[in-house]
Order: C-alpha cells, then sequence, then structure tokens
C-alpha cells in the first residue's frame, strides 16, 4: 500500500515492500514549478503502477511515480504536460534518492 503525502513524500506499507509487512518512507520528489496540481494524483498512479507491472519494487516504482507527478504539475490541466519515462526518470535521479526510512 502507498499513502501520499503531498509535499512530504509516500508512506509504503504491506507485503509487497519488504515481505513481512513493513514500512518505509519515500521522501517526495520537489516540482521544477507548479503551475496546476491537476493530474498528480494520475501521475503517480499510473506510474506506480506500469513501473510495478513491468518488475520494479515497490520502493523504486513509487519513487518513479513521486518523480512523473511532480513533473506533471509545471503543465497546465491534466494533460499539459505528460513527462515521458526518460524525463521521469532523469528528475527521480536528478535528486537525491537517500535512504528508505520509517517516517511514523
Amino acid at each position: 500500500m502507498a499513502v501520499t503525502c503531498g509535499a512530504e513524500g509516500i508512506q509504503l506499507d504491506g507485503e509487497l515492500l519488504s515481505g513481512d509487512g513493513g514500512s518505509a518512507w519515500v521522501d517526495a520528489v520537489p516540482a521544477p514549478s507548479v503551475v496546476d496540481q491537476t493530474g498528480a494524483g494520475d501521475a503517480f498512479v499510473g506510474t506506480l503502477t506500469a513501473r510495478m507491472v513491468l518488475g520494479d519494487s515497490l520502493a523504486a516504482a513509487a519513487r518513479f511515480g513521486a518523480a512523473a507527478a511532480s513533473l506533471v504539475v509545471g503543465g497546465k490541466g491534466g494533460t499539459g504536460f505528460i513527462p515521458t519515462f526518460d524525463q521521469t526518470r532523469a528528475h527521480a535521479l536528478r535528486v537525491s534518492e537517500g535512504e528508505l526510512s520509517s517516517h511514523a
């Protein structure tokens, strides 16, 4: 399970994370600019789902989802800017990934 906490980050919980029902925190990826927040949640969920289907871990998929969402808010409306995965990956890697940790 992933619970988004806006500009703070994402709380991850459950079997998909560590196999033992643990939890971890993924820091938010700061947006280069914010024009309109429409579509940020859809970008997060869509990217997270696609990356998990492609074999990424929950934590890695959540990181890419956060990066995609932070890029989407730079466009106007839900389809004002839809980043490619190359753009999303570059944005996720540009910001320090840090360690996953408990945020509770």
